[in-house]
């Protein structure tokens, strides 16, 4: 094809331009795009299937850990990917043990606390005693939301801790306490929980009483109960029996009619009066007729006396040997005789050393609701039936204890 330009010269045109400038510029910029998104997918694709598949090195983490965790693969040049705002990092698939061996060896991913890894890089020489026991609180900090963390259920823990220090020239001490932070990835920390955190705390620091641990989850709810005095936390233990025990006889009693009633058609109501007094019995029982003789001690003393007038006393009589036989004075003489026995008898004796703690059940209230059945009446409707005076007398029947 030739064509003329301006100055009547004729020059030759390509058909392939000439096509293109026919489509126009709207047409040409979307086959553009199109060649461009081609060769984009079959650059991902190429990178895809070449490269490993990346997996899920670590997640939940928080952003403590997570620069950290990332500083550490950028400074080996390791490829990561992260998701969900850096709570996920992935890794290629290939290489994630090792690199989890490799962050364990740096006590990663550590949850946001330090432990007692603080004390490996410090130096000793120049740390003065009030840096050692900050240093030391940290660490115990660091170790038991460590522990804590552990507990399933558990998404992250903060611990508090306050140890007084006895200051010079008082007597007076201080108690240390603490405060926990937990908060849970689904769910709620029981009483039972809650109590063995109060005590893994209490074991682990020296004069820390469960009293002293408050716990607090993340809605702000404090979970753990402190009692001022012992009055107090036996009051609750005994509120807390006595709830136990009329829950366990209701459902005692919702199971035993259910079973022939049906499920559902039963509800039970227990009221117990309970005597928690403390009782300390000590008794001391002798048996009159169980006496047995131990000892028996018998005295048989025979006594006889002589006497002669004090005015007919001769100087033969005062001789050494001298008797009176052949004395013609005057004599008088006298005989006494006395037996004393001592008999010492072992009474038997029982010693009854009785102390009562748990609570004794002075009165029970018990009140059941029971439904009746449902049957259709002529027009096809369902209308309520209160049970027979039978049956409620054959399932409700009050049996003799």
């Amino acid at each position: 094809m030739r064509t003329l330009d301006q100055a009547g010269k004729g020059r030759t045109v390509n058909p392939f331009m000439q096509q293109l400038q026919n489509l126009g510029p709207a047409r040409l910029a979307a086959m553009a795009g199109v060649a461009v998104g081609l060769i984009a997918f079959i650059i991902f694709f190429a990178t895809r299937f070449s490269s490993s598949p990346m997996e899920l090195l670590y997640g939940n983490l928080n952003s403590t850990d997570s620069r950290e965790i990332v500083r550490q693969l950028e400074l080996t040049g390791i490829k990561f990917q992260m998701a969900d705002d850096g709570a996920e990092i992935m890794v290629p698939a290939d290489q994630v043990t090792a690199i989890r061996l490799d962050m364990a060896k740096q006590a990663l991913p550590s949850g946001g606390s330090i432990g007692y890894e603080l004390f490996d890089n410090m130096d000793a020489l120049g740390a003065t005693n009030f840096m050692q026991n900050v240093n030391l609180v940290r660490a115990l900090e660091g170790e038991l939301a460590r522990t804590i963390r552990s507990i399933e259920g558990v998404q992250s823990a903060r611990v508090h801790l306050v140890m007084p220090q006895r200051e010079m020239f008082t007597r007076e001490t201080q108690d240390p306490t603490a405060s926990v932070y937990i908060k849970m990835s689904a769910g709620r920390l029981d009483a039972s929980q809650v109590s063995a955190v109060q005590h893994i705390i209490a074991a682990a620091i020296p004069k820390l009483r469960p009293n002293n641990i408050s716990i607090v989850d993340e809605r702000g709810t404090l979970l753990s109960r402190n009692f001022s005095d012992d009055d107090e936390m036996a009051a609750v233990q005994q509120e807390d029996a006595k709830i136990k025990l009329e829950n366990r006889l209701s459902g005692a009693i919702i199971e035993m009619v259910e079973s022939s009633l049906g499920p559902g058609k039963v509800r039970a109501e227990v009221r117990a009066e309970m005597d928690f007094d403390r009782v300390v019995t000590e008794e001391e029982i002798y048996d009159p007729d169980g006496q047995v003789p131990r000892s028996t001690v018998t005295v048989d003393e025979n006594l006889e006396t002589l006497d002669t007038d004090p005015d007919n006393v001769t100087v033969g009589q005062n001789l050494p040997n001298a008797g009176f036989e052949n004395d013609g004075g005057p004599r008088s003489s006298s005989s006494e005789q006395r037996t004393e026995e001592t008999v010492n008898f072992e009474i038997s004796k029982r010693v009854v050393n009785q102390i009562r703690e748990s609570g004794i059940i002075r009165r029970l209230s018990v009140a059941v609701l029971v439904d009746g059945d449902y049957v259709e009446d002529e027009n096809g409707e369902r209308v309520y039936q209160a049970l027979s005076t039978d049956t409620m007398d054959r399932h409700c029947q009050r049996k003799p204890a």
